[in-house]
């Protein structure tokens, strides 16, 4: 019986995880005719400039030869936190995650990690000549930068029974499990790895032997000092720790509903941070801001499917985006 409930915890951790990424789905109720289904943002990240927030998203852009053409761009967008701007940046590709001096960017192409060098951020211009495929087998996803940008963690199928914590340098090479003997303690899947380039901690999920549920730790840079922030009969997810080094912000369904919580690094002072139905946060560089992404099946909830801002608090929310 665990081990269904603990299958069935699974399949709706995929579910989130499918919705914050991108949802074009329909509510399930029924609308007005002239209703216009939110266009959904999901895996934002915020440029280390702080002006702007890298998301996967999906939108018609027009061709270059003919403004009355257009087609459907999905993947990496740019949006601008002040003025609103939004530009198309990488096709068919998700999973963004910076650099931390904002110059590269690694995401996820057909299950595997890649990244490319940013030329203009402002004007969106890539480096043609700097992709680079980093991983060629396995599953390999949700890359996070990590000291000084040398090493880029990320979580794979490689070696394992389960999904598990790998590290390696930023050319691909130097491949090292964080999670080698997880398997002989008792673990399941240990995933969403979360750095702020200190190297000091990476928080991350755990599927252990006493929950069906998943729940955060943190550990060192290494794989050792292992910490369990959370316990309880709830799915905790996404947790992405602050560039100061003393939160960790992520999605949990423990107030009933989907939204986002707050905590201090020691797992102390739990707190709801966002409205219901808050999902894919992400701390601005300076942790004065979070973003998030409004996801509600109601088709009564003002901004649904937008990108939010709100202070580190949790006051002052601002829809970011208007798309429909």
């Amino acid at each position: 019986m665990k081990s269904v409930r603990k299958y069935l915890d699974r399949v709706k951790g995929i579910l989130l995880l499918l919705f914050t990424l991108l949802s074009c789905t329909e509510p399930e109720s029924v609308v007005p005719e002239d209703y216009t289904y939110p266009a959904y943002f999901g895996s934002l990240a915020w440029h280390p400039d702080g002006v702007w927030l890298a998301a996967i998203h999906s939108d018609s852009v027009s061709h270059h030869d003919s403004a009355n053409v257009k087609s459907k761009f999905t993947g990496v967008w740019l949006i601008n936190t002040t003025s609103s701007e939004k530009i198309p940046l990488l096709m068919n590709v998700s999973h963004p995650a910076w650099s931390s001096d904002g110059k590269w960017l690694a995401f996820v192409q057909s299950g595997n990690i890649h990244k490319v060098r940013i030329d203009s951020i402002d004007e969106g211009i890539l480096d043609s000549n700097s992709f680079a495929q980093l991983t060629n087998s396995y599953v390999n996803t949700l890359p996070t930068w990590g000291n000084t940008d040398e090493f880029i963690y990320y979580d794979t199928d490689r070696g394992s029974t389960y999904y598990t914590i790998w590290k390696m340098n930023s050319s691909g090479i130097q491949l090292h499990n964080l999670c080698h003997n997880c398997d002989s303690l008792g673990f399941g899947d240990v995933r969403s790895p979360s750095t702020n380039g200190n190297g000091e901690s990476i928080v991350h999920i755990r599927y252990t032997n006493d929950t069906d549920f998943p729940e955060i730790f943190t550990m060192s840079e290494m794989g050792e000092d292992v910490q369990r922030l959370t316990s309880d009969d709830d799915s905790d997810l996404y947790p992405k720790i602050s560039n100061s080094n003393d939160k960790i912000l992520w999605s949990s369904n423990r107030g009933g509903g989907w939204a986002l919580w707050l905590m201090d690094i020691d797992g102390g002072n739990v707190r709801q941070i966002s409205p219901d139905n808050g999902v894919a946060g992400a701390w601005s560089p300076d942790d004065n801001k979070i973003s998030y992404v409004l996801h509600s099946t109601s088709i009564a909830v003002y901004g649904n499917g937008e990108i939010w801002i709100m202070d580190a608090d949790g006051r002052n929310r601002t829809s970011l985006t208007f798309i429909g």
